[in-house]
């Protein structure tokens, strides 16, 4: 579950221009985590429009897949679940996602998606220490 917020959280933080500079601090966490699904969703949305280059249909079908994401998600984070039941909980949908994901982006937009997230990924475990 620690890596899904820490997706979610980095990519948040690589919007942010200043915040991405700076690291992935405690507090933007808590303010991501602060937000609505509908604006968690809109930040990735953003961020892969820009990174990716989405047509305005790709973007719209990014918006909805990250909305239905963000929803599912919503009840796993607030849980007081265990970290590894909420992993457990959080892993089909972030499959199912993925899954979402590639039939909407071309095939060089998915590898360079992959390819962002891992790197994502990789910043946040050495800014959390994890």
């Amino acid at each position: 579950m620690k890596i899904i917020f820490l997706f979610i959280l980095a990519l948040t933080a690589l919007l942010i221009r200043a915040e991405a500079q700076q690291g992935i601090s405690a507090d933007s966490f808590s303010r991501l985590k602060a937000l609505p699904p509908m604006g968690q969703a809109r930040l990735v949305s953003n961020l892969m429009k820009n990174r990716l280059a989405l047509s305005d249909t790709q973007y719209r079908q990014v918006s909805g897949i990250a909305l239905q994401l963000a929803q599912q998600l919503r009840p796993i984070m607030d849980s007081d679940d265990s970290r590894w039941t909420k992993l457990s909980h959080a892993r089909p949908l972030l499959q199912g996602t993925e899954q979402q994901l590639k039939t909407v982006l071309t095939a060089d937009q998915y590898k360079k998606y992959l390819i962002f997230k891992q790197t994502v990924i990789d910043k946040a475990r050495a800014t959390r220490g994890s």
